[in-house]
């Protein structure tokens, strides 16, 4: 990983080669719908990594053929932790994986892998 610096704001410039904001504030957050029943589903998309950034969590995501960072509404912040510290200390590779995110009605956020993982 490398940190530049352009028009004054700072950049982090991960794995994948892709610019990453210092400042979480300015990464866009991930669209993530509402559901009313655990029979809905939400939004699913092809998750890279997912890191911490300013204490506010976020993805990288592959969409077609591109990739982009967006910011996880803090409600996620534990879900990203165990995907770094859990899985990471027992060798186990979660991404990428495809994960459903949603805000089930009346419980809160929740993130789903929805393949195996190595």
């Amino acid at each position: 990983m490398m940190i530049i610096t352009s028009d004054n704001e700072d950049f982090i410039i991960n794995n994948f080669g892709i610019w990453i904001a210092e400042d979480a504030n300015v990464i866009p957050l991930l669209t993530i719908p509402k559901t009313y029943n655990v029979e809905e589903i939400g939004a699913i998309y092809e998750v890279h990594s997912a890191g911490i950034i300013s204490e506010k969590p976020i993805i990288i995501v592959k969409s077609t053929e591109e990739f982009g960072v967006y910011r996880l509404l803090d409600g996620l912040l534990g879900w990203v932790k165990m995907c770094i510290e859990a899985f990471k200390d027992r060798g186990i590779n979660v991404f990428p994986d495809k994960v459903e995110y949603g805000l089930l009605d009346g419980f809160g956020f929740y993130a789903n892998f929805l393949y195996e993982f190595e």
